[in-house]
């Protein structure tokens, strides 16, 4: 349940287009920008890890590729990760 207002002053190119968007998507400007807060500004910690996460496996996914690509097709990547995180 809703139960703090705040007022926003947007300029006029900004409110046309969230208008704009906000009838498009069947919702208001308001669900909008509580929308764009939540996930801007309340994201949680885990969801962070997770995009993180996820950065580094794609980092290490073209590594991989890399490796494939110059004929080292006999490197273990778990091998050779814990040995890096010894230093």
């Amino acid at each position: 349940m809703l139960s703090k207002r705040t007022n926003i002053l947007f300029e006029e190119h900004m409110w046309q287009q969230l208008t704009y968007l906000a009838e498009e998507r069947k919702t208001s400007v308001g669900d909008l920008v509580r929308s764009a807060v939540q996930s801007r500004y309340l994201t949680t910690k885990k969801k962070r890890y997770d995009q993180t996460k996820l950065r580094a496996l794609d980092a290490m996914r073209s590594v991989r590729s890399q490796l494939k690509k110059h004929a080292m097709r006999n490197i273990n990547i778990r091998e050779l990760i814990a040995d890096g995180r010894k230093y």
